[in-house]
């Protein structure tokens, strides 16, 4: 087998129809495979995924319940796969055409990858909250400078070889678990390449509080990040520049008013208080160090066997 498309689902059931409907129509000249994991779902997803199996070929259902984690089940989805190439999808989004020949076919050139994403098609955003969501020209950028690049885990693709190499998804995360990932690989001398010949079309929470609630715990526990890589060159975050950011932003909540820029508003503000929440918990905490020397990116290609996680 050559790919493993890898869906990780919990209570999928509004969603992963339109994922499959798509994985159905897609080809590719080489053998590839869907592998769906049910994290313990409660819903009828594992019944929806059944009726697939006649119209995907290759499909199969892992059962993942010990814990309910989604670095947890990407991991027991390779674990169970048999491609060599693996790409990860979410069981909430749809695939573009020609998504799995795009990433078989980057992942037979590059060793890791990310896709391209659209906001635009599964959401109802304003031109200003667009212009500001990620990978849609590229791969991500920390928010501190001069570090790694990341990309979303529904988004990325990884030889599997690669992925054992720096043993899957730590699944002591809750959040950013595909960051930490994107971090390790990369410490291990693989760079992360973008595919913009791939498209993965996102959806985004339901709400605007629960996309608040997203981007702040985004933000909460991209600070621990900072903190476990900050020995590895991720060192030039300062909080006051979260708290002036803040500061600007509670001026402007004119802005609540604009359906326009509601929504950007919103982000924002949870991004720069996540930070900030995340400094005052982590600040002090001495084992969110990882290692002890700073090291240039260009010697690190072996320092991600030192992270002790």
């Amino acid at each position: 087998m050559k790919l493993s498309v890898i869906i990780p689902c919990y209570n999928a059931a509004d969603t992963i129809s339109d994922q499959l409907d798509s994985l159905a129509n897609q080809h590719w000249d080489q053998p590839w495979e869907v592998v769906v994991i049910d994290n313990d779902s409660t819903d009828h997803t594992v019944d929806i995924v059944n009726k697939y199996q006649n119209k995907i070929p290759r499909l199969r259902i892992i059962r993942a319940n010990e814990k309910r984690n989604v670095a947890y089940a990407r991991n027991t989805g390779v674990n169970n796969c048999e491609g060599d190439f693996l790409a990860f999808c979410d069981a909430d989004d749809v695939v573009g055409a020609n998504w799995v020949a795009g990433m078989g076919n980057a992942l037979a050139k590059h060793p890791f990858v990310a896709c391209k994403m659209d906001w635009a098609t599964l959401n109802n955003f304003s031109k200003h909250t667009l212009n500001s969501k990620p990978q849609i020209d590229g791969v991500n950028s920390f928010f501190v400078d001069d570090f790694f690049s990341h990309a979303g885990g529904g988004s990325l693709g990884i030889r599997k070889d690669v992925h054992f190499e720096v043993n899957g998804f730590d699944e002591s995360l809750p959040y950013l678990e595909d960051t930490d990932y994107c971090f390790r690989v990369q410490l291990e001398g693989y760079d992360l390449t973008f595919i913009p010949d791939a498209l993965v079309h996102v959806r985004a929470r339901s709400n605007i509080y629960k996309i608040f609630k997203q981007e702040m715990r985004w933000a909460e526990y991209g600070y621990y990040l900072y903190k476990r890589y900050q020995s590895y060159g991720a060192a030039n975050y300062n909080v006051k520049d979260s708290v002036r950011q803040l500061y600007h932003n509670i001026l402007s909540y004119r802005k609540l008013l604009d359906p326009e820029r509601r929504c950007n508003w919103v982000i924002r503000s949870a991004i720069e208080l996540g930070k900030i929440k995340g400094f005052l918990q982590y600040r002090l905490k001495g084992k969110m160090y990882i290692g002890r020397n700073k090291i240039g990116q260009k010697n690190i290609a072996k320092s991600a066997s030192e992270l002790k996680i």
